[in-house]
């Protein structure tokens, strides 16, 4: 029931931030960004061979399976702490780890991710994997405890090759809960070679990346076909300034946004779960194992910042999410369990308690989330391409547009007659030299770290804070289409942006003609949209002078 509701709500066409660049790796094999995501470029590509809808919406329909898979083992996990936990019958039982699914199931970490395409719902449900494998082992017999030890070593392996700092922020808890296994273990050093095997076995996945990178596919990131450059890419170098100076500053508002997931209220009866689990000898030890994994995938996400207006950011707490809504169903269902009045009727109290949350969360959830009528992203630079000069040599600047640019060259073959590079990329390894393989033609324009123009060619730069002035004359920003609402969030965020690019573009020192009335409006949309910030403020008092130049602007989608 879930995934039909994922699928009512897919997006038909590329949604913003990374969404088109995962379609378009997927349809060509390539690489997306660090860490490169081969696992999910492999299963967005088995998608695309699904005769239904656009690309689009196949590879989107991947990350809705991925989601349900999560689901399922959400469930799994419920329904197996549920049974450890006391008597239960099995009519009952069956009950529960429904109920936990669909606290998972409605909420926006987990629903915005399995709508459009994304790695997040595939790394929630490796992740969930990874964790009732080691659970079914704690609570397994010795004779088949190391069997449940080897499928988690596989779903390690397996989730590394996806996100892996997500993938980490499960392992370490869970490698450290192993540890207290192994002495049960008739032959522990025989099944760690097995599980190291096992392990390899599952990030051998990562020999998709030199593999396709010698094909040079549009998407490449870094190009990691010499070891260089496979380190370079698997390690994210490219995103170490952004996670250089670790912080806490964002943790209120995500636990304020953990509180949300879960409707608040399901919040309060997640931690009423584990205090009863942590009563429980016989869950005693799980619980410890579950709450350490929710703290570590909090902690993660808090050292790099939260941003509760990026869909990302809600990624990273899709995990946590889905095991407080375990704790949360156990608190009900041990509960119910444990009122003689409902001995005999435990079974459909639950399945009526299941029933009336999926379809209150359905109703939500369809009702806020749903992409099924989205098309911004798409029509917004597919009409920007199609305004481009005949042949012109595109050059753009901010990575959605990277993404888009790719997308619709290569996977719909908008504008073959445009070259296009992305001038921000152009100091990654490997880059420059991918471009020139592929397009000869920008031998004399390529730079180390920019693109410098030729005379014999018509070049449209999309301008950023850093262009050269020279080149402000030739840039432009991407255009507003007028008969879009642009009414989802991420869509005003980035027609907001481009607002203050094009008043920033027009008070910057260039060669530029002045155009009073022109500067006049981009202020004001930029003021509608954004409202009296810093930013627009510093531009109006640095107008005209270089000080505007060395802005730090920080209103940046």
């Amino acid at each position: 029931m879930a995934l039909g509701a994922y699928l009512v709500g897919l997006a038909p066409e590329i949604y913003w931030l990374d969404s088109s660049e995962f379609v378009t790796a997927s349809w060509e094999l390539g690489i997306a960004h660090a860490p490169g995501h081969p696992i999910a470029a492999i299963w967005g590509r088995l998608f695309c061979l699904v005769p239904v809808g656009s690309i689009t919406f196949r590879v989107g329909l991947a990350a809705a399976v991925a989601a349900a898979f999560a689901l399922v083992r959400c469930s799994q996990i419920t329904q197996l702490l549920y049974e450890r936990g006391g008597d239960t019958p099995a009519r009952a039982s069956r009950w529960v780890g429904p109920l936990g699914a669909t606290l998972l199931a409605g909420s926006y970490g987990l629903v915005i991710h399995a709508i459009r395409p994304e790695v997040y719902a595939l790394q929630c449900a490796l992740s969930l994997s990874l964790i009732l494998e080691v659970l079914r082992a704690q609570f397994s017999r010795i004779g088949v405890r190391a069997k449940h030890l080897t499928a988690a070593a596989f779903w390690a392996g397996l989730s590394l090759t996806n996100h892996h700092l997500l993938a980490f922020s499960i392992i370490i808890p869970c490698a450290l809960f192993v540890l207290l296994l192994l002495p049960s273990l008739q032959r522990p050093w025989r099944w760690f070679g097995v599980a190291l095997f096992v392990v390899v076995v599952g990030l051998s996945v990562y020999a998709y990346l030199p593999l396709r990178a010698t094909h040079h596919p549009l998407s490449n990131w870094g190009a990691p076909n010499t070891w260089s450059r496979f380190v370079w890419t698997v390690s994210a170098r490219a995103f170490a300034k952004s996670t250089a100076h670790f912080s806490l500053s964002s943790l209120p508002e995500l636990l304020f946004a953990l509180a949300d997931e879960l409707r608040f209220f399901g919040l309060f009866v997640a931690l009423g779960g584990i205090y009863l689990c942590l009563r429980l000898s016989e869950l005693r030890r799980a619980a410890l194992l579950v709450v350490t994994c929710i703290a570590f995938g909090v902690f993660v996400r808090a050292l790099v910042g939260f941003d509760p207006a990026t869909p990302d950011d809600y990624g990273y707490l899709a995990s946590s999410t889905a095991l407080l809504s375990v704790f949360a169903a156990l608190f009900v269902a041990l509960l119910v369990s444990r009122i003689p009045a409902l001995t005999h009727a435990r079974a459909p109290w639950l399945g009526g308690v299941t029933l009336a949350l999926f379809f209150a969360t359905a109703l939500f959830a369809s009702e806020k989330y749903s992409l099924a009528a989205f098309v911004d992203t798409r029509a917004t630079y597919g009409e920007l391409l199609d305004n481009l000069p005949p042949r012109a040599r595109w050059v753009s600047s901010y990575f959605q547009t990277a993404f888009a640019t790719a997308y619709l060259q290569k996977v719909e073959g908008t504008r073959p007659d445009l070259l296009w590079v992305h001038r921000h990329f152009l100091a990654y390894p490997g880059y420059r030299e991918d471009v020139l393989a592929r397009e000869p033609e920008w031998s004399s324009d390529l730079g180390d770290t920019d693109v410098t123009p030729t005379e014999n060619a018509t070049y449209v730069f999309e301008y950023d804070v850093d262009l050269a002035s020279a080149l402000v004359p030739r840039s432009q920003v991407v255009p507003r289409v007028s008969w879009l609402r642009y009414a989802d969030g991420q869509s005003r965020r980035f027609i907001g942006w481009q607002a203050i690019l094009s008043f920033h573009r027009l008070c910057v020192p260039s060669d530029l003609t002045p155009d009073v009335g022109a500067r006049d409006a981009a202020e004001a949309e930029a003021t509608s949209l954004f409202g009296t910030s810093d930013t627009i403020s510093a531009i109006r008092q640095g107008c005209g002078t270089e000080m505007a130049r060395k802005l730090v602007l920080t209103d940046r989608h």
